[in-house]
């Protein structure tokens, strides 16, 4: 058995089996002809432990409903002489017991019950429980790809680098991406580089899609801070930093998942305190980058900051309605700092990035926070981005901050906004879209000009821009119900039922226009059904309403509620600003029979 290393003892209890040879080597360690004694295969084993060659580090907290999925792909990793060291950080649910009987089947698994509280603090437990020659960390409620972790190990075997990393994807109940798609490095497998000769490494710095060397780990001297967010970024910088050597890797080695609610710690990072957590650790990073000396990696940083992960933190501080605003000058003072150390010189882009960061560094922050509910994240039903349209340009006018006049193009996206009210709009938002047009276009002339070129043309005067408003509200048509199976229903009302209309679903790429199999009305109501078999598969479709002997549609707003996702359901339903896109999919069976060829293909591939 390998003594534990020292100093762990007081870090975490082991409540299972420690590593043991896998039963698969054990085997082949001795031919069958020339098999030694039982007694002597035991001193030896005693006598000379073996190292596991890969060590992977998964914390878990409340990950019941995943763990049992996330180990079953790291154990079926082709790599001999793996232990696998799962480090329960005070999880309430049965995350425990999943792992205890997990480690029962296999003894490469160990369970370490953390003395510890924080995510940081199970992986540096972890780290010192670990005995293998590479070093791996995974998350509770993620995937590895059959082959990540021998494409890994093996490149690190082959060149002698510090770090193998490779490419992940991002996946929902209803979505999957690739977040490196436009990343320089992510998009060739090579060897032996260092970060300054790919600066664009930085934009990456989760823990989970590589492998280290774990002697460079062990001189890094670093280790995870327990925080409310982005605990790995220091650490991750340091080694990217520091490395002699790297390699990417080009399959693809980890498939990170996207939690709904607020469980996962991704979803918690709109608090002040996660905020704040993050532009410490962040300000640490710069301080790292700047004693490079390096042009390269010091514009590649300021990029992450202002059009990367900066930037997402930012819109979801100033967006979050639970913002306390009591906490804004420690926000303020924080990203000052952050600002100042990564150098105003790059924030050069003339955009609402510039604008944000200028604002919240300003410490107009109310006012920023409007800007970003207007113009990021989800998109919201337009009366409220004609409020927050509102807020902003009220507040920036009392503060003295003229940022429409210097941004023309700011003054067309509060335009957008106002031409999308004039097309759609109704008794709830015309007054709000009026408020908008005279206050936008008392700072800015343009904006009245630009809505009306928006909406295909017309003059700028109030009193024809509120006829668009009484024209569109006779039909201002609303989708109040959907349910999809074989056949899609849909649902529609109008505010006029003397209107000639047809409910359709139409395709904005090609034009195209699908009219309904079967279709029911009354008094301004309307039910159609569309049956899946005369709708094509993939195009993304919008319900909307047209004109009897006209070109017009009217975008339906979505009123309802969304139906939860089901596998077995003939259409996939994502809602968009105020209203739905639809997607025909594939039967079940047959989406299921892809998956399964596309399994075996893959595994032949790594058998071979």
């Amino acid at each position: 058995m390998p003594a534990t290393p020292q100093g762990a003892a007081h870090q975490g209890h082991v409540v299972t089996r420690p590593f043991h040879r896998s039963p698969r080597r054990s085997a082949s360690r001795y031919p069958r002809t020339r098999r030694a004694p039982v007694r002597h295969r035991i001193m030896r084993m005693t006598a000379e432990p073996e190292i596991p060659l890969l060590s992977v580090v998964v914390p878990t907290h409340n990950v019941h409903s995943w763990i049992r999925e996330t180990l079953g792909s790291v154990l079926a990793q082709d790599v001999d002489h793996m232990e696998v060291l799962v480090v329960d950080d005070h999880s309430t649910d049965d995350t425990a017991t999943v792992v205890r009987r997990v480690a029962e089947a296999d003894p490469r698994v160990r369970l370490i019950e953390a003395t510890v509280r924080g995510g940081g603090s199970a992986r540096n437990t972890g780290v010192r429980h670990a005995q293998g020659r590479y070093l791996i960390f995974c998350d509770g409620d993620d995937l590895v790809p059959d082959g990540a972790y021998h494409a890994l190990v093996e490149s690190l075997e082959a060149s002698g680098s510090d770090i193998a990393f490779g490419d992940y994807l991002k996946f929902s109940p209803t979505d999957t991406w690739r977040p490196t798609a436009r990343w320089p490095v992510y998009q060739h497998s090579r060897q032996r580089f260092t970060a300054a000769e790919s600066p664009s490494l930085l934009y990456g710095r989760a823990c989970w899609n590589k492998a280290f060397r774990r002697s460079f780990w062990d001189s890094l001297g670093v280790a995870f801070p327990d925080v409310p967010r982005s605990n790995d970024i220091v650490p991750m910088t340091t080694a990217y930093l520091r490395a002699t050597a790297i390699d990417m890797v080009e399959p693809v080695v980890y498939l990170y998942r996207e939690r709904q609610g607020t469980s996962s710690m991704s979803a918690r990072a709109d608090s002040a305190t996660a905020f704040l957590s993050y532009l410490t650790q962040e300000l640490a990073c710069a301080e790292l980058v700047a004693e490079t000396n390096s042009t390269a990696l010091t514009r590649a940083y300021a990029s992450l900051i202002f059009d990367r992960d900066g930037w997402v933190h930012l819109t979801k501080y100033l967006r979050s309605e639970s913002r306390d605003e009591t906490r804004d000058a420690e926000v303020v003072d924080a990203l000052r700092r952050l600002v100042g150390r990564v150098g105003h010189t790059h924030l050069v882009r003339p955009d609402l990035h510039r604008i944000l960061f200028a604002l919240a560094v300003d410490g107009s922050i109310d006012a920023a926070a409007a800007l970003a509910r207007a113009t990021t994240g989800p998109r919201q039903d337009i009366g409220t981005e004609l409020q927050n349209w509102i807020a902003f340009l009220h507040i920036q006018s009392t503060a003295g901050v003229e940022m429409v006049s210097e941004e023309p193009w700011l003054a067309r996206l509060a335009a957008e906004t106002l031409a999308t009210a004039v097309l759609t709009g109704s008794a709830e938002t015309d007054g709000r879209a009026i408020e908008l047009a005279t206050l936008a276009s008392s700072q800015e002339p343009t904006v009245l000009h630009d809505a009306a070129e928006l909406t295909s043309g017309g003059t700028t005067e109030h009193a024809r821009l509120r006829a668009r408003f009484d024209a569109s509200r006779t039909v201002a048509p609303s989708l109040t119900a959907l349910s999809s199976g074989r056949s899609l229903e849909v649902t529609v009302e109008t505010l006029h039922a003397s209107a000639s209309l047809d409910p359709v679903l139409f395709e904005p790429r090609l034009g195209q226009v699908f009219r309904p199999d079967r279709l029911t009305t009354s008094k301004g109501t309307y039910v159609a059904e569309f049956d899946a078999r005369s709708l094509p598969i993939g195009p993304k479709l919008i319900v909307a309403l047209h004109e009897q002997g006209g070109d017009r549609l009217h975008t339906a707003r979505f009123v309802g509620v969304v139906p939860d996702y089901d596998p077995f359901d003939h259409f996939t339903v994502i809602q968009r600003r105020d209203t739905l896109e639809l997607a025909r999919r594939g039967h079940w069976l047959s989406r299921a029979a892809r998956k399964a060829a596309r399994l075996v293909r893959r595994r032949l591939r790594t058998s071979t």
